[in-house]
């Protein structure tokens, strides 16, 4: 919050690859797991540290929320989660670590309801453009060959999100 996202260097985006775990852990979906453990972990520290108090995710109700409500459901002992649900979508969802809220995730596309790539040319085109990847093409098989490509493609993802909250944040009244 408060940061020029566009003046990041590419290093200070950490990311989270589930083939980095592939020495370690043989499945796929064990290291799919492992990696969204590891990711949500290093979220609540830096949240925490960074007194960071909602993050948002663009299309959140549709498919990472869904990931991260399973994910928060069988790690009850750790964490409760309270979801707000509209019309069969998930805004937000809030996490606990026992009574204390550790963060909310909300959807931003649910608050900006455009494409991504539509909000970044509007709002911080300064920026780039969204980048895209034949999803249909992605294969376990084929993940490791395309690293370098999909986190390229997820940081400006990212850094994109980060120019449209911070230009929206900007444009509202104070």
């Amino acid at each position: 919050p408060g940061e020029d996202v566009g003046a990041k260097p590419d290093y200070s985006t950490e990311t989270y690859f589930s083939e980095d775990y592939m020495g370690l852990i043989p499945s796929f979906e064990a290291r799919s797991n492992r990696m969204l453990f590891d990711f949500l972990e290093r979220l609540v520290v830096v949240a925490s540290k960074r007194k960071i108090r909602t993050v948002y995710f663009h299309n959140f109700s549709r498919f990472d929320g869904i990931l991260l409500m399973k994910y928060y459901a069988s790690h009850g002992d750790k964490y409760t989660i309270k979801p707000l649900m509209r019309n069969l979508r998930l805004y937000e969802l809030v996490v606990f670590r026992g009574k204390k809220r550790v963060f909310r995730i909300r959807d931003s596309y649910t608050l900006l309801s455009s494409g991504l790539a539509t909000l970044a040319k509007a709002l911080c085109p300064q920026l780039g453009v969204k980048g895209s990847i034949q999803h249909d093409e992605v294969r376990v098989s084929n993940l490791l060959n395309n690293r370098e490509e999909l986190l390229d493609y997820l940081k400006q993802d990212i850094r994109l999100l980060g120019g449209v909250r911070s230009a929206k944040r900007s444009c509202e009244p104070t």
